[in-house]
């Protein structure tokens, strides 16, 4: 009985899922801002980028809210694609694309802060991740369009991030 219980509900989340779901991307950034770091982390990192149910249906333009995970966390720690997908189709919220920042080097988390030894984390994020963001999805492609959001250490990125790169 159990078993067919879970079936059940497996096949009702299968059929919900059908029925609204975003999609993630991976995309590789070769970056200038991070050469010459000191402690030798890699040039090319990862963003995940989260593109809500009917972006490709479609020429709408997008609003942007970049996430920045908690000090020594991945990416997406935490967050659940499938809650994204439920919180845009309740209505409660405006559908968007949600850019998972990359920051967890392999010595420590960035926080977003630039320094010889890490990196221009701060130019990484705004002079780099924004405009390809911008150039390689449709986002509304202004400073009103976008917000920042995270997670403990994340949380203060995205805080400090904007005051030291304003207009981003």
């Amino acid at each position: 009985m159990q078993f067919s219980r879970s079936i059940a509900l497996l096949l009702l989340f299968t059929a919900t899922r059908l029925a609204f779901g975003g999609e993630l991307v991976i995309r590789q950034i070769e970056s200038e801002r991070l050469a010459g770091n000191l402690i030798g982390e890699p040039t090319t990192q990862e963003i995940q980028v989260y593109l809500p149910d009917g972006y490709d249906e479609g020429d709408q333009e997008y609003p942007v809210v970049y996430w920045f995970a908690g000090g020594g966390q991945r990416q997406r720690a935490g967050i659940n694609i499938d809650l994204i997908d439920r919180e845009f189709a309740s209505g409660r919220s405006v559908p968007s694309i949600v850019v998972f920042m990359p920051g967890r080097t392999e010595f420590a988390t960035t926080i977003y802060m630039s320094s010889e030894g890490f990196g221009d984390w701060e130019g990484f994020a705004a002079d780099e991740v924004i405009p390809y963001v911008d150039a390689n999805f449709r986002t509304t492609g202004n400073a009103s369009g976008r917000g920042a959001m995270g997670f403990s250490l994340g949380g203060l990125a995205a805080l400090t991030l904007p005051l030291a790169k304003p207009g981003t």
